[in-house]
């Protein structure tokens, strides 16, 4: 594979016939790995107990300081709509995005009054995906998305927050 050295230009094409976005078409390479990492993605930010609006906030802040131009140019945060556990969730993320092994204990105990422990590991396993996938696009150097990736990736965003919903409403005990 020959490497570009226009630093506009992806180190890594995608892969011949792989579909989707170019982070999905850089994985394309090892379909195996697409795959897990796509159904990863899919648990992670759609199932679970904290909402997956809370962390799409998160995803956005944490996308802000990753380096990767592509995962930024999904949304910046919606700072209006932190309420003050998003905050804390984004503060956290934040700190391990800085350094995972500095994250002091003032910052759990912020977690711990907001979250309950399944959701703190929750929330933890999901900065840590994150920011490992928004480190891999910073490495691979993925251009800011296109008008149709972001269309794309709104899409799926509101059809997974629908699905979520449904999920709850479903999971909820019915009203007498």
């Amino acid at each position: 594979m020959k490497r570009k050295t226009d630093r506009t230009m992806a180190r890594i094409e995608g892969a011949p016939g792989a579909a989707g976005t170019q982070f999905r078409r850089v994985l394309g390479h090892r379909p195996e790995v697409a795959r897990q990492w796509a159904a990863l993605d899919e648990a992670l930010r759609f199932e679970g107990t904290l909402a997956p609006e809370l962390k799409e906030q998160v995803r956005r802040a944490l996308a802000q300081h990753s380096g990767c131009a592509f995962c930024a140019s999904l949304g910046e945060p919606d700072e209006q709509s932190h309420d003050e556990v998003t905050r804390a969730a984004i503060r956290f993320a934040l700190a391990v995005n800085d350094g995972a092994a500095a994250v002091g204990d003032d910052a759990f105990d912020t977690l711990q009054r907001h979250f309950s422990t399944p959701q703190q590991v929750e929330l933890m396993a999901w900065i840590c995906f994150m920011h490992a996938s928004e480190q891999m696009g910073a490495l691979f150097r993925l251009a800011p998305a296109s008008a149709q990736e972001l269309r794309g990736y709104e899409a799926w965003l509101t059809a997974g927050f629908r699905r979520a919903q449904r999920q709850v409403q479903s999971a909820a005990p019915a009203s007498a």
